[in-house]
């Protein structure tokens, strides 16, 4: 019993950041319960019964929360990979600090625009299936940029003073509800209002079975890596550091992680809310509607052959984006290290680049493969199932990639903290 109580003595900071991100997750759960105010309490239940059932085209909760912390997101990313090639933002990203602040100040001011633009989009009568007065839409507009800027403030808050990121484990928190209800489904489909009828156990199973390879696959691109061999020209090194010393160049087989589907997600949704802001009889939106609509996508339309298309392309940009293999061969030729076979120099940018392509096709092609099989399974089974339920091959990815980063997050700090204990 001492141990077990000294152990969590010695434990004790781990512990309150824990709570405190327990606490924090709280808070952001009652913001996803409370409505925006301008709304009668009739309007509140009719939106609130088009949610529930999936009718129309309309797909959120109107609370204050409602737009959580997506567009920060996606601004974020936009930046990110912008950094790389608009000149001033290439600047403020060399900046160390000070660039890396106007940076973030300008991903805000972009996030404004943005959530405001979304706000608008989901208060039209397209969307929602009744007519509000202009004033009424601006100031839900209004409410839920609030409570975008409130999702930003959590996130940062977990990030400072909880357990891992704090964006990542707002979204997790998010998408969870859909992954419990998917899986609630499968196990008592009949408790759900089912159209036009239930499923048979057979296709339970095999829905099931998809799922499970899903998350094998997500744990796959999660943790799975290529080892190139290196050499170094030292070869009097200690064997007190030999252990020490990298002498393979990892790459993992997915380091985009789900930016690609983020990225390819949020442009195909920019087509609907752009088609919310036109007049029913707009010609314009009906070609939106007819080829470039979810609707259409999980229909396994032109609209999913984009989306799949996207992911892979946005795969291969985004690494290359992040890794330059020229650079790579700088940090070897510096550390005095080659790779095992190859000759310093072109030769070895060249063997990089090759092996950074084949690994990352790998990764794209399993990453847009973990994107379409959950609409495949909707279209095979969508006479069976509710006009709401998802099968979140995208959710499976975040929710497993946050976990391991969680997990090995509190193991380094564990490792730094006996390892002060034997030094001091």
């Amino acid at each position: 019993m001492k141990s077990i109580t000294n152990y969590f003595i010695s434990q004790k900071k781990k512990i309150n950041k824990i709570l405190f991100t327990l606490v924090i997750i709280f808070i952001y759960v009652i913001g996803t319960k409370i409505p925006v105010p301008c709304l009668d309490k009739e309007y509140i239940q009719f939106i609130e019964s088009l949610y529930v059932s999936g009718l129309g085209d309309f797909k959120f909760s109107l609370c204050i929360l409602s737009l959580g912390i997506m567009p920060y997101i996606t601004v974020s990313i936009i930046i990110q990979l912008a950094s790389k090639i608009v000149p001033f933002l290439k600047e403020w990203n060399e900046q160390g600090e000070k660039g890396k602040n106007q940076l973030n100040l300008f991903s805000r001011f972009l996030t404004l625009v943005l959530a405001f633009g979304y706000g608008l989009g989901m208060t039209s009568s397209n969307m929602l299936g009744i007519i509000l007065l202009p004033s009424i839409r601006v100031k839900i507009a209004f409410f839920l940029v609030v409570g975008v800027f409130i999702c930003i403030w959590l996130a940062d808050l977990i990030t400072a003073k909880g357990v891992g990121n704090g964006v990542s484990i707002l979204i997790v928190i998010s998408i969870s509800k859909e992954v419990y209800s998917t899986f609630r489904f499968l196990y008592k489909p009949g408790e759900t209002n089912l159209i036009p009828s239930t499923l048979a156990i057979y296709d339970r199973f095999v829905i099931f079975g998809c799922l499970l390879f899903l998350l094998i696959l997500t744990i796959i691109l999660c943790s799975a890596y290529l080892k190139i061999p290196i050499l170094y020209y030292t070869s009097n090194i200690n064997k007190t550091h030999e252990a020490k010393i990298d002498k393979h160049v990892p790459f993992k087989i997915n380091s985009a992680g789900v930016l690609p589907i983020i990225l390819a997600t949020s442009l195909m949704n920019s087509f609907d809310m752009i088609s919310s802001f036109m007049k029913p009889d707009n010609k314009f939106r009906k070609i939106i509607i007819s080829y470039f609509s979810i609707s259409q996508r999980q229909g396994l339309g032109l609209s999913f052959f984009l989306y799949l298309s996207l992911i892979l392309l946005f795969s291969i940009f985004s690494m290359f984006m992040a890794i330059n293999p020229h650079d790579v061969t700088q940090h070897l030729s510096k550390q005095d290290s080659y790779i095992e076979g190859i000759k310093p120099g072109e030769k070895t940018t060249y063997k990089i680049t090759d092996e950074l392509f084949k690994i990352t096709l790998i990764g794209a092609i399993c990453l847009t493969l973990l994107a379409a099989i959950p609409d495949i399974l909707y279209f095979c089974y969508s006479s069976k199932l509710p006009p709401n339920m998802k099968f979140g091959g995208t959710s499976l990815l975040i929710i497993v990639g946050v976990a391991l980063e969680c997990v090995q997050r509190m193991n380094t700090q564990t490792q730094l903290t006996s390892m002060h204990n034997k030094l001091f």
